[in-house]
């Protein structure tokens, strides 16, 4: 399934536009909480990256990163339309889940009251 997403909102000049976006998910499997998630793009033009190798280059990511993995399970989701916000993984569903955040809270910001710690 081929489609342009929407992500090509925000480029600037020509570029080749976005065919599908993959991500995986290291969640805690006890409460569905994402610890570490790592996307991957596929423009136009290009070819996607085969789902095992992709999970494996998003270990070894995290693991630069100094994401500790044990214990965590991933969630691939091959079709991940980011649109903004925090998520989780449902543990009946196998599926994400975007978590309502308080109004006013941009998801990638602290609240003031967070800021110092």
């Amino acid at each position: 399934m081929q489609q342009q997403y929407q992500a090509n909102r925000y480029a600037a000049g020509k570029v080749p536009g976005v065919v599908s976006i993959q991500a995986v998910a290291f969640y805690d499997p006890g409460d569905g909480r994402i610890r570490h998630m790592h996307h991957g793009v596929t423009l136009a033009g290009a070819h996607a990256v085969d789902t095992a190798v992709f999970e494996r280059q998003a270990v070894g990511h995290a693991e630069r990163l100094g994401v500790k993995l044990d214990g965590l399970k991933s969630l691939h989701v091959p079709n991940f339309e980011h649109t903004g916000g925090r998520f989780r993984v449902d543990l009946k569903t196998q599926k994400l889940v975007r978590l309502k955040l308080p109004d006013g809270l941009h998801p990638f910001r602290k609240r003031a009251d967070q800021a110092a710690t």
